[in-house]
């Protein structure tokens, strides 16, 4: 059939029920119904297929192979339904949701709690309007008793449930079982999946180490380190930043866990004998450090093998922001003597020298006598 393949399996579902005139119909109809078109029930529905266009009614007669196809009837919606459910599974909404559970809403009005749609829009999340309700005992016919087993996001742990269910779509009051350690791993490991980046980055610790990763252009392999990092638990609370990181350099290996160590320090050491952490969420990294810190540092220092100079931030003795640098040997000849001209007098207690190249660097908290 010259019909895209879900149509073409409705026409084929229509004719061995029986009912080809209303795949025929049907089948035209979503092969160029609008976006904008509104259709809300089932006499709708009817009354819609019983009067397509000119140009529906060329596509309806090639499909039924005669221009005279009969009226589709409401009294034989009971067919029709059961064609539907049967050929449209991938577009049947419950409570809200679809199948997939991709939640879905209506552009205007409310949808039915059981309905099949008939128009949709992807705008980030799943828009109709145009549906037709389905009963429940309709539904019902094509259910299952099954168990589910999902990650819920709002206890941040596993949790398995059993029931009626279409697809994965629950039809009947749940009852809550228990999780066996394996579907429980799956099941965290299917949802870490889906974004591990976005989910570690919310550990402070773990997204200070992939920006480093990122920086040094190393990539961690999630497909083979997730399902090995949930083994075992079944919250994802239970999974800490000591183990995520250790997991993470045991699967990077030895030879890219001392590339990143020499290519993107965690900390570099500045002139006062002080280990400063290195920021790499900007672009280029940075380092806050106090200014009595860095007297007798001559040239901005470089990370990535040289490569990369490190942008100051040049803190005051009360570690407010006093100057950002990529030229630390230009701040020393020009900014240097502006900012102690209006600190020192803030600062008297704390070291302002004439020559900050061969002064004494300061450790923090230290004072002068």
């Amino acid at each position: 059939l010259p019909l895209h393949p879900r149509i073409a399996s409705l026409v084929l579902s229509s004719e061995r029920a029986g009912c080809l005139n209303f795949g025929a119909r049907l089948g035209a109809l979503l092969d160029s119904i609008s976006k904008e078109e509104r259709i809300r029930d089932d006499e709708q529905l009817v009354n819609r297929l019983n009067r397509l266009t000119a140009i529906e009614k060329k596509v309806a007669s090639q499909i039924y192979r005669s221009d005279s196809i009969p009226e589709v009837r409401m009294d034989d919606f009971d067919r029709y339904e059961s064609v539907l459910i049967e050929t449209g599974k991938a577009r049947i909404c419950i409570n809200g949701k679809l199948v997939g559970r991709r939640r879905v809403r209506a552009r205007d009005g409310q949808l039915p709690e059981m309905a099949l749609l008939l128009v949709t829009l992807d705008q980030g999340e799943v828009v109709t309007s145009s549906w037709i309700p389905l009963s429940r005992n309709a539904i019902l016919k094509f259910a299952e008793k099954k168990r589910r087993v999902f990650f819920d996001e709002d206890s941040l742990r596993v949790r398995a449930v059993q029931g009626l269910f279409f697809v994965d779509l629950e039809v009947s009051p749940l009852t809550e079982v228990a999780v066996t350690e394996e579907e429980a791993s799956r099941a965290l490991a299917e949802f870490l999946l889906k974004d591990p980046e976005g989910y570690f980055s919310k550990i402070p610790e773990v997204e200070s180490f992939l920006k480093r990763l990122r920086f040094a252009e190393i990539e961690v392999p999630w497909s083979e380190l997730v399902p090995a990092l949930v083994m075992g638990h079944t919250k994802l609370s239970s999974i800490e930043a000591p183990l995520i990181l250790k997991m993470i350099e045991g699967v990077l290996g030895r030879e890219a866990v001392a590339r990143l160590e020499s290519f993107a320090p965690l900390k570099i050491e500045v002139p006062s004998g002080s280990w400063i952490a290195i920021e790499y969420g900007s672009d280029p990294p940075r380092v806050s450090v106090r200014l009595q810190e860095v007297f007798g540092w001559l040239e901005t220092p470089r990370i990535a093998g040289g490569k990369t100079p490190l942008l100051l931030e040049l803190l005051s003795p009360g570690f407010k922001p006093i100057q950002v640098t990529r030229d630390l040997k230009s701040f020393w000849a020009n900014a240097y003597f502006e900012v102690k001209k209006e600190l020192k007098a803030r600062y008297p207690k704390h070291s302002w020298p004439e020559d900050p190249l061969t002064a004494r660097p300061e450790a923090k908290g230290r004072r002068r006598s």
